[in-house]
């Protein structure tokens, strides 16, 4: 499976939210609240990918700098953004996510961003591939039943 297929199976937030480098940690804060998303990609005037916002950047931020950091602005917390392909293999990021430490990948088309991949999207679609086959399985176990007892 590959991570086109997750982004075709997301059941919300098919839009992938932006901000500007200079919007602060507060209303990013407030925009991932209100969205209910993990994540903001932070991008210049011009639309190019800068970083990614996560709630665990703005966690850490509070840590470093207290109550001072919700007046920061995005690119003082933002991190490095992974970026992938809609052609790579979900088992690839679930590597990458590991290896990372990252929850979010951003999924690129040359320079246009086409989505974001969760860890949790990456999850959900694993759960569904796994159902499939043992539904499969269960499937043929029960056609090869049925076969053996009518032949034997």
């Amino acid at each position: 499976m590959e991570v086109s297929e997750v982004l075709s199976h997301k059941s919300k937030n098919k839009t992938v939210e932006i901000t500007s480098p200079d919007a602060t940690i507060a209303a990013s804060a407030t925009a991932l609240v209100e969205r209910a998303i993990g994540s903001l990609v932070v991008c210049d005037d011009a639309g190019r990918v800068l970083g990614i916002l996560t709630e665990r950047d703005i966690v850490r931020g509070i840590s470093e700098h207290g109550q001072a950091a919700l007046t920061l602005e995005a690119s003082e917390l933002m991190s490095r953004a992974v970026v992938c392909t809609p052609k790579v293999a979900v088992d690839q990021i679930m590597r990458v996510m590991t290896n990372e430490r990252v929850r979010h990948l951003v999924v690129m088309v040359g320079d246009r961003i086409k989505g974001v991949v969760s860890i949790g999207d990456v999850v959900n679609s694993r759960l569904n591939q796994c159902e499939l086959e043992v539904n499969v399985l269960r499937d043929y176990s029960r056609a090869r039943g049925v076969a053996t007892r009518r032949f034997v």
